[in-house]
């Protein structure tokens, strides 16, 4: 069994600050209870030094590229640690264990928030909650059943309860990954690190190398970012979950629905 985790992150200036803030905040508690049933959890920390970053796949690839090298070599998992990335607690536990002795990935779709949550670590419930009250413009356009919707972007939304929201999702984010040797000869050729959720995801969907995350009690975490940053534009769409971009393995993916439950307690009616 694979018993060591890198906990990798590459950040600098502000991203570094979210980093101890909210991200490594956010993971404490499943690190702690990994280490406690026998896996050795390491994370590790690029500082790229920068305030501010015009490049993100030059100063994101080169310590990725050895990270995977790492994991490879040694027969590691990693975990992708965003500096503005939250995560619920219990994701990165139930991670490690759905891709237990087998050979998949897992990758969850996630939203984007304008702000992180106070206190952490936080619950999936919580989590969920936060995301609603303080959810960023791409998320908060993207329910399918508006006039105006920005469903083209990769995400479509639905409210099933008062308590209960689904999410259709076109690109979900590879956060526990299991390397190939494949994998390193990919990204010592690929020039984007926008690849990981596009070109990258897709390699190892055709290789019958990644799962997904079906509910946000099982694995959830938000992504924080500017309200005046990423916001797609509305277009007339209602009832449409059609990413502009759609490969096949988009329309495989968009195809499961994302559970996202804000309450342990039913909430009862539909949108």
């Amino acid at each position: 069994m694979n018993q060591k985790i890198y906990v990798f992150t590459v950040a600098g200036g502000r991203c570094l600050d979210l980093y101890n803030r909210y991200t490594l905040q956010s993971l404490s508690a499943d690190i702690k209870a990994l280490r406690a049933i026998g896996y050795e959890v390491e994370p590790v920390l690029f500082d790229s030094h920068q305030e501010v970053v015009r490049d993100v796949s030059s100063v994101i690839l080169p310590p990725l590229r050895e990270m995977i090298a790492k994991c490879v070599s040694e027969n590691a998992m990693m975990f992708l640690a965003p500096p503005d990335t939250v995560f619920s607690r219990g994701t990165m536990v139930a991670s490690v264990v759905a891709v237990k002795n087998k050979p998949y990935s897992l990758a969850i779709p996630h939203v984007r928030v304008t702000d992180g949550p106070p206190v952490l670590p936080i619950s999936p419930c919580d989590l969920m909650r936060w995301a609603f009250d303080h959810g960023h413009k791409s998320f908060t356009t993207a329910y399918d059943c508006d006039t105006l919707n920005c469903t083209w972007s990769g995400i479509a939304m639905r409210k099933i309860t008062d308590t209960g929201y689904v999410m259709q999702h076109s690109l979900p984010t590879l956060y526990m990954v299991q390397f190939t040797g494949s994998d390193i000869d990919f990204w010592n050729a690929c020039p984007e690190w926008m690849q990981w959720d596009r070109s990258f995801l897709m390699k190892l969907w055709n290789e019958g190398r990644v799962i997904v995350a079906g509910s946000s009690d099982m694995a959830s975490c938000v992504e924080i970012t500017s309200p005046e940053s990423n916001v797609p534009g509305v277009r007339p769409a209602q009832y449409s979950d059609k990413y502009f971009a759609e490969a096949v393995h988009n329309k495989a993916l968009k195809s499961f629905c994302y559970y996202m439950r804000l309450s342990t307690e039913y909430g009862g009616g539909n949108g």
